[in-house]
């Protein structure tokens, strides 16, 4: 894609989710140790390591393209990034609007969006 973008947009727009899921049967069927080894590495500790291992991996390709490419960067900020906001909020809107407890759940997640870029400087 490097090859052919004029622009390299840098926006907050949300997060990237990333599941692992297994078969409940299945994890119930596993030793004591198996499923203690699973429960320790996923969770928490699975997100914090996937989380840094796809951070660098952007920030790798970001640093490649900008340099093989030269692409204007583009970090809205101020009412440029209030509009890009607003444009693409209906798609919040409407998840809100269709999930149970959907309000609830997309404060949690805005909290915790929220709470992670003031403990990383964002």
């Amino acid at each position: 894609m490097g090859e052919v973008i004029t622009h390299y947009n840098e926006v907050p727009l949300g997060a990237t989710p990333m599941l692992i899921v297994m078969n409940k049967a299945k994890y119930e069927s596993l030793s004591d140790q198996a499923k203690a080894a699973i429960d320790r590495f996923s969770g928490a500790a699975f997100s914090k390591r996937f989380g840094r291992s796809f951070d660098q991996n952007v920030a790798e390709a970001k640093e490649r393209v900008m340099a093989t490419h030269k692409p204007q960067l583009v970090v809205p900020e101020g009412d440029l990034a209030m509009a890009w906001h607003d444009a693409v909020s209906v798609a919040a809107t409407n998840w809100i609007a269709q999930n149970d407890n959907g309000q609830a759940i997309y404060d949690a997640l805005v909290q915790a969006l929220d709470t992670h870029r003031a403990a990383n400087g964002n």
